[in-house]
């Protein structure tokens, strides 16, 4: 969306988008005709879609029209499932989805998307559901997502987690015999749950589609970003120590069980470190291990303490059993999950939006939640 002032963003005749109100005009300083940023992550009303609309190419050209968007948590955070992007315009022809677990100094991808990976990135294009266990953190460029016309139910880009946590899992056994995959897998190889970890997320547009059509110069209007909706499940990182994560003193902490304490539960408790604190695990499987700090005065066996999960809070599901704070963050509001689980406290509306352009011409939007 234009930083001041009028813009028309097409024409519907040349556009042919669904959504008409893509092809009016945006204004800034007017309620009804502005897209600003937080409407990528509001809470939606049923049948209603907002949406943060970009500037439109004839503003940056002959420069790319590009746009970096991001979310930032304030500590790390780990991706449980798919991280879903809905556009309410075409989907772009070239986007990256990048990570950083050091609050935004530098930045690693987390995988490609183009029309054509090959000439666009130098990648040979591939799907998540295609990897191999050995290939369970591997950065990908796949042509599954872009360049689609803009119609229902073909308007989501897609990070697939889900395909890759799954490689983990390993072969289906017989009735009657318990595995210990995925988790066993991970607490032996971590670095799937590394590769998940961030402090912050960022979406890089770099070209939106154009339907395959020739570029004129004098219609650049019609070529823009939209995007509606903004959905990041994750869990706070706990150390397996906690199932509630809320602001504390404006930052976001952990709530700690199992006699834990600090923003990370990394530590025990006052009165309690008659042995090293421990991680909790994620096994024996279904249950865990809680690795309780126990008072100072506790006996070197001290017993009933080290599988209390059922006993410390009526936790659900093997995700809950493991003592992380698993989370939803959507339009501002978390749900998901139940149980004692803070999510609006989590996942607040948008605290904090920087909506400025780069002298390159990128349009940078920063979350800080």
């Amino acid at each position: 969306m234009g930083r001041t002032g009028l813009e028309r963003s097409g024409d519907r005749r040349t556009t042919g988008l669904e959504n008409p109100y893509l092809c009016a005009e945006c204004d800034v300083s007017m309620l009804g005709l502005s897209h600003p940023p937080h409407l990528m992550v509001d809470a939606e009303v049923p049948d209603t879609s907002t949406f943060w609309q970009s500037a439109s190419w004839h503003r940056t050209h002959p420069e790319p029209l590009r746009a970096n968007i991001t979310f930032s948590w304030g500590r790390e955070v780990e991706l449980t499932h798919d991280v879903v992007i809905t556009f309410q315009s075409r989907r772009p022809a070239a986007l990256v989805l990048e990570r950083s677990r050091d609050h935004g100094r530098s930045w690693r991808p987390l995988q490609f998307y183009a029309d054509d990976c090959l000439e666009e990135f130098g990648m040979e294009q591939r799907r998540a559901l295609d990897l191999l266990s050995e290939d369970v953190t591997k950065v990908i460029c796949t042509e599954e997502y872009s360049g689609s016309f803009a119609s229902k139910g073909i308007r989501t880009v897609r990070m697939e987690i889900q395909n890759r946590t799954a490689l983990l899992a390993g072969p289906r056994l017989p009735p009657g015999r318990v595995s210990a995959s995925p988790y066993g897998r991970m607490t032996a190889n971590p670095a799937l749950r590394d590769f998940l970890t961030l402090t912050d997320l960022r979406l890089s547009l770099l070209r939106p589609a154009t339907g395959g059509t020739f570029i004129d110069k004098e219609n650049l209007q019609k070529y823009h970003y939209a995007i509606s909706d903004v959905l990041v499940p994750g869990r706070c990182q706990c150390n397996l120590h906690a199932s509630e994560c809320v602001f504390n003193a404006g930052r976001l902490a952990c709530v700690c069980q199992h006699r834990t304490a600090g923003p990370d539960c990394s530590k025990c408790q006052r009165g309690f470190r008659s042995r090293r604190w421990r991680q909790g695990s994620y096994l024996p499987y279904p249950m865990g291990s809680a690795n309780v700090c126990l008072p100072n005065n506790a006996p070197a066996a001290f017993p009933n303490h080290e599988r209390i999960w059922s006993s410390s809070s009526p936790l659900e599901g093997s995700q809950r059993r493991l003592g992380d704070a698993e989370v939803t963050h959507r339009q501002g509001l978390g749900h998901g999950g139940g149980g004692a689980i803070s999510h609006a406290a989590l996942w607040p509306s948008v605290s904090s939006v920087e909506n400025k352009e780069h002298s390159s011409g990128t349009q940078v939007l920063n979350f800080i939640f």
